[in-house]
């Protein structure tokens, strides 16, 4: 699969694409991440009981997410949309700078699953991630919501989906990932760059175009990627 970005790179990267044989839901749920992958101790007045959760893993492809990426559950065709991740300020060359704060724009492009009679609403989403090439996690994750960064690390997610921002990290902060807003394509998020000496770090993503809210992950479309960045100057 060939990914771009607006990182001034074009990248040739192998993805393998699989499927499961049962049904997943979509994850509605801001929750939904870090709950139990069983899904028999997840019911809630908002959701069925038995619905599952990420366990803890992201789908962003990392090896701290054991290879697994959205596409795994998201099925669909792949390659009707594209995705746009645009740093702030921009990288030299593909390479970050050790200790910059960048601020990052995701954007869902060419989406298909658009509101429409059937469709009234939609839920898209993103998940990223920055990794060393030992497998941890590189630098500090940071949401648009002030105050809520991977250094923190916030252990659950708020009650209700939070109204002033678009990203969010919490429970073992290895990804950030969307606030579940419907009808949304663009969000932001940002990363603080390890220190220096850290060498280089892959960024991994995954954005989703949903068909519909709160339905199966089933004919829902994903770009995803890896971006090798090399450590500056």
């Amino acid at each position: 699969m060939k990914t771009t970005s607006k990182l001034g790179i074009f990248l040739a990267v192998s993805l393998p694409i699989a499927a499961f044989a049962a049904v997943a839901s979509a994850f509605p749920f801001g929750r939904s991440w870090m709950e139990p992958s069983d899904g028999i101790n997840n019911p809630g007045p908002d959701q069925p009981a038995g619905r599952a959760g990420g366990g803890g893993l992201w789908g962003t492809g990392s090896k701290m997410d054991k290879g697994i990426k959205c596409s795994h559950c998201h099925v669909e065709p792949q390659g009707m949309i594209d995705a746009q991740i645009t740093f702030s300020p921009p990288l030299d060359n593909g390479k970050y700078q050790p200790g910059t704060t960048y601020s990052i724009t995701i954007d869902l492009l060419n989406e298909v699953h658009v509101q429409d009679a059937t469709h009234p609403n939609t839920l898209n989403g993103f998940a990223l991630t920055f990794e060393t090439q030992s497998g941890t996690r590189a630098g500090v994750l940071r949401s648009d919501i002030a105050g809520v960064d991977s250094s923190s690390c916030p252990q659950s997610y708020p009650a209700t989906n939070p109204t002033n921002g678009t990203s969010y990290v919490y429970g073992n902060c290895n990804a950030i990932t969307y606030v579940p807003k419907d009808n949304t394509t663009q969000w932001h998020a940002g990363w603080t760059a390890p220190a220096a000496g850290s060498g280089a770090v892959n960024m991994y993503y995954s954005v989703v175009d949903g068909d519909n809210t709160d339905k199966s992950s089933l004919g829902d479309d994903t770009k995803e990627g890896i971006v090798a960045l090399t450590e500056g100057p």
